[in-house]
């Protein structure tokens, strides 16, 4: 019992951290993106790693999410 709730705890954590980086990193995406948009410097590039990071940090929420939830 002690184990499946370590690892329960575990697995709700790294949900709770990816989610958070995959929101810190689109927001970070949104604001770079916005000022290339808006002309002042070329931040594409930049904006797009953040983007891509944010997608890996969101699907890594997600399987984590389905891990402590389908632990039997």
């Amino acid at each position: 019992m002690h184990d499946r709730l370590s690892s329960l705890k575990f697995f709700r954590a790294m949900r709770n951290i990816f989610f958070c980086l995959s929101g810190v990193f689109l927001l970070e995406a949104s604001f770079l993106l916005l000022n290339f948009f808006l002309g002042r410097q070329d931040f594409l590039n930049l904006g797009l790693l953040f983007m891509a990071l944010s997608g890996a940090a969101g699907y890594m929420a997600y399987y984590y999410h389905g891990r402590f939830r389908c632990r039997e």
